[in-house]
């Protein structure tokens, strides 16, 4: 019902000087809870209560740390309750850990209370007597249980009051919280966060219960360092070599294979770079980074950097990255520096589909207990706490899936309160009183969900570090979300998963096999002509980050040749640079339409290579530097601060500005740094860029000389930007001819086979799993099929998976018509020839007297194909549309005006200035895709004739795309 520093903020409010916080279970809250307390000034407690079970008997006991040792000891407590099961630890399990922790027996729900209630006095006495050997033990009484029989146990007295919400008026929405998770009505009592003075009021005669709790705050001293990192070392097998002298060596060897001119430049830049990385102790962690690569490497396993990484010369000599940080103006102050605070971020892409393997590694690498996944803390959003609410309320189902589909669909996009105010449907019964309570729910933390692709590496074994439970998609997390784990100094490392990287090497290696060619997907060129000329046109489904009809527009106008004029592209096409003017000032300014401006002669090298705008967030240090005589490090401070709204930072660094600029005589100074707190709203890493152009200039290499291999990759993965439609209506426009999928010829994936045929691949028909697809594959491998019973028969898959194979056309090999395929299998069943029959020789008949049934219709082929691939193969002639055209002669006609009959088969809505909505289209006549727009009086007439087939008419802009002034349904 609180955060954090809810707690804190009332803590004080109420006169406080120390405060606890007691997850049950866990320590979720911790690092943001003594982070707050410390920002007020008060003395935070860190405990957590913990759940106990022995001989039919259940409850917490209540357990807050006095050190670093009590810590410890705590977080493995909880680890093991969690990784046991969640089945309540036994009494004596605490005793191993009671070092540094100090024990209360628990309020109403306590064990001990519990077991004296249930009339188990003796054996209470027994556990309490063994917990007072070990720990600094005392009895916990409060204003709303019984205290008598815990009197009994002859223990110190603490007076506690639980807060279960901070303030009295509370008390319903927790009330109904608890009936939301069905944990029923609580006792009667007051559970706000009391003040001293209620404490005294209700405990005065027991003025040593009161002294008590004091007693416990003073011995609580334990204090969470934050911020230091606590790395783990780099093992080096059986090699005894000094770890700096082996990362040494890696720099110097990859310098000889990189830089054989031994370029000063570049010698210097190492030397920088190893000082700093030494100095700051992060050897091992970028020799943990060089070991993961390396084992990628071995195992085949694409990867690339992300992020500021691939501004590190040194990682490029290590081999993580691959492009030069010289050759590229990549700034390693973005990356890493002296006065940066916590560890840089190696954050490495691998293929989607083997990154597991590379987490696995680091786990037999490190062991088990020193790596795990990093959670998310999921707070309730407005469409859960609706329905959440309405649980609460008995609310019919229908009645919360109304409420809950007028809230937005995502978090963060409005509350549950803006929502309410814009739309009268929340005025009445009992949609109101529904939207009210809802407001109480949002926000609070809900469930621990999965990290995408964070892993901690520990020094010590994590569950000394970091409380760990099981996720509920079953690997192990820590309690502690990303920021968390990053605070207490774990090493934390993203390994993401990149479905292009795979794409990539798939068709590198369909291409090897099919041409006998020798390619290296990380060697092919940057600077090839054919490339940039495919990425000129457009032309770029299914290359990485160039696909969205936007970036498509840009690439036409931008026409890019050199890797520099990729990473631009980028960068530009994103909603900063858009709504700022920076993407059409710097594509005229590229072209000579626009003069290329500076503030400061100054600035004129630093800018040039982007035509005076400021694009990148390394060019935001070094403007700073260079204007101002900031050092790189400071100046990242300051782009940091700027990025992230951060006042206190940027108030003291603009000053620092200010009188740096002022020491060197510059001119327009305001004007510099209004630029620069400009840009921090829109500024792209430059080394992420980079990697990702040099992954889509790589994959254009391949797409303009095989397009149909490629294209075939790309449908194989799966799960694209677009539908498959989209990517298959590429390939056509490129020469292929597609193919139905065939039991006999079709493989996993997509093939190409003899005179560019596109064979569609058995796992992309709906209705047939990944284990049906493997019993196909692995019998085809006796011999072909030659029947449907034959085929049945050996590969045993379901009568649903049969129908499916049979209606989209994948068994027409057999040479008999679908409907007398969906006979045959009716008749197999009516005769109990299925599994487990009792006549399994007729299994085995043949039946020669099949009916004379006609084959399906071509509309009714094209539906099942649809309804089974998601597009339609078979071809519809259909009459042509007086006064329209074809996608292709729109391509290649020199004229303005056109109108083309076409499916939307890509939509992307987007706000102006002026808060008018208007679309961005991708339309398609089944044969080749148009990019087109809707402005917004276009948008306001024709929004609702987007669905099916329909006659686009409008103008052709010099990007080749459709002006859209007119929409109407398809005669």
């Amino acid at each position: 019902m609180f955060s954090p520093t809810d707690l804190v903020e009332e803590a004080v409010a109420r006169g406080h000087r120390a405060i606890a916080l007691t997850d049950r279970n866990a320590l979720y809250g911790m690092v943001p809870f003594v982070e707050a307390a410390r920002k007020a000034g008060i003395k935070p407690i860190v405990g957590a209560t913990i759940f106990l079970e022995r001989a039919g008997a259940s409850g917490q006991v209540l357990l807050l740390v006095r050190d670093e040792i009590g810590y410890r000891n705590l977080s493995r407590l909880l680890t093991r309750f969690h990784l046991g099961g969640r089945i309540g630890l036994a009494p004596s399990d605490l005793l191993p850990a009671a070092e540094g922790l100090i024990l209360l027996t628990g309020g109403k729900d306590g064990f001990l209370p519990r077991l004296l209630a249930a009339g188990r006095e003796e054996e209470g006495k027994n556990i309490f007597s063994l917990w007072q050997e070990a720990f600094r033990c005392f009895v916990q009484i409060g204003p709303w249980w019984p205290v008598s029989p815990l009197l009994r146990l002859a223990g110190s007295l603490v007076a506690v009051q639980e807060a279960c919400y901070l303030r009295p008026e509370d008390a319903k929405s927790w009330e109904r919280l608890q009936a939301g998770h069905g944990l029923g009505h609580s006792a009667p009592g007051p559970r706000h966060l009391a003040s001293d003075e209620e404490m005294t009021r209700l405990w005065g005669e027991i003025p040593q219960a009161l002294a008590n709790t004091a007693e416990i705050a003073d011995n609580c001293c334990f204090e969470p360092i934050f911020g230091v990192p606590k790395l783990p070392v780099f093992r080096n097998g059986e090699n005894k070599e000094d770890n700096f002298l082996l990362f040494r060596r890696l720099c110097e060897e990859g310098f000889e294979k990189r830089y054989p001119a031994r370029r000063s430049e570049a010698r210097l830049r190492m030397e920088l770079e190893i000082s700093v990385i030494r100095d700051m102790g992060f050897v091992d962690y970028f020799l943990i980074a060089w070991d993961l690569v390396s084992f990628a490497k071995r195992e085949g396993i694409p990867h690339m950097p992300r992020g500021s990484a691939a501004g590190s010369l040194v990682l490029y000599l290590l081999g993580i990255s691959q492009i030069c940080p010289l050759d590229n103006r990549l700034c390693f102050e973005r990356f890493l520096n002296p006065e940066r605070k916590g560890l840089p971020d190696i954050d490495i892409d691998f293929d989607w589909r083997r990154r597991d393997e590379v987490v696995d590694y680091c786990c037999r690498t490190f062991g088990e207990d020193h790596v795990a996944r990093i959670a998310t803390h999921q707070h309730l959003g407005p469409r859960g706490a609706i329905r959440l609410a309405g649980a609460v309320l008995g609310l019919e189902e229908s009645v919360i899936d109304e409420a809950a589909r007028k809230m937005p669909g995502w978090a963060g996009s409005a509350t549950i309160a803006e929502t309410v105010a814009k739309n009268p449907f929340f005025e009445r019964e009992p949609y109101k009183n529904l939207s009210e309570v809802a407001q109480s729910f949002e926000g609070i933390p809900d469930h621990l969900g999965l990290h995408p692709c964070g892993i901690v590496v520990g020094r010590e074994p994590l569950a000394e570090m970091v409380p760990l439970e099981v996720s509920a998609k079953g690997p192990i997390v820590t309690q502690f979300e990303m920021k968390a784990v990053e605070a207490v100094g774990l090493l934390k490392m993203d390994l993401l998963g990149n479905r292009n990287l795979a794409i990539l090497k798939d068709a590198v290696e369909l291409i090897e096999k099919k041409f006998d060619l020798s390619l290296v997907p990380e060697d092919l060129p940057l600077d090839d002509k054919v490339s940039f000329a495919l990425l000129q046109s457009g032309r770029t489904f299914g290359i990485y980050q160039m696909e969205s009809d936007g970036v498509q527009s840009l690439l036409r106008q931008f026409r890019p040749t050199t890797l520099e004029d990729v990473t631009a592209v980028t960068s530009l096409y994103r909603p900063g640079p858009i709504d700022g003017g920076i993407t059409p000032s710097y594509v005229a300014r590229r072209h000579g339409k626009e003069k290329v401006v500076t503030l400061d002669p100054c600035l004129d090298e630093t800018l040039a290579h982007t035509y005076g705008c400021i694009l990148y967030q390394e060019q935001c240090l070094q403007v700073a530097a260079v204007f101002a005589g900031m050092g790189l490090g400071e100046a990242d401070n300051l782009r940091r601060g700027i990025s992230k709204r951060r006042p206190e930072e940027i108030s003291f660094l603009r000053d620092r500005f200010f009188a740096g600029a002022e020491k060197l005589k510059r001119k327009n100074v305001e004007q510099v740094w209004n630029l620069l707190s400009h840009f921090g709203g829109y500024g792209f890493v430059k080394a992420h860029a980079a990697s990702c152009a040099a992954l889509a200039i790589r994959e254009a290499y391949v797409k303009a000389r095989w397009p149909i291999e490629y294209l075939s990759a790309v449908l194989s993965a799966g799960m694209g930007y677009y539908p498959p439609r989209v990517y298959v209506e590429d390939a056509l426009s490129f020469g292929a001819h597609l193919a139905l999928p065939c039991i006999n010829r079709s493989q996993s994936g997509y093939t190409v086979e003899k005179e560019n045929i596109l064979r569609i691949g058995l796992a992309h028909i709906g209705g047939i799993g990944p284990a049906g697809v493997r019993s196909i594959l692995l019998a085809r491998k006796e011999r072909a099929f030659s029947n449907l019973e034959d085929f049945r028969r050996r590969t045993n898959l379901s009568r649903l998976e049969l129908e499916a194979l049979i209606t989209v056309g994948a068994c027409e090999d057999f040479g008999v018509s679908r409907p007398v395929l969906l006979w045959q299998l009716e008749r197999k069943k009516a005769l109990g020839c299925g599994q487990g029959s009792l006549f399994p020789e007729l299994a085995l008949a043949v039946p020669s007297d099949f009916p004379d049934l006609p084959d399906y219709s071509v509309p009714l082929r094209r539906s099942s194909e649809v309804e089974r691939l998601g597009f339609a193969v078979t071809e519809e002639r259909r009459e042509k549309v007086v006064g329209t055209t074809t996608i292709a002669e729109v391509k290649k006609s020199k004229a303005s005006f056109f109108s083309v009959v076409a499916e939307v088969v890509g939509r992307r809505s987007h706000r102006t200035k002026q808060g008018e909505k208007m679309a961005f289209l991708t339309l398609s006549d089944g044969l080749e895709q148009l990019p087109a727009i809707l402005f917004p009086e276009a948008y306001r007439k024709f929004s609702g004739l987007l669905r099916g087939r329909n006659v686009f008419s409008g103008k052709l802009n010099e990007e080749k795309l459709l002006i859209v002034n007119a929409v109407e349904a398809c005669p």
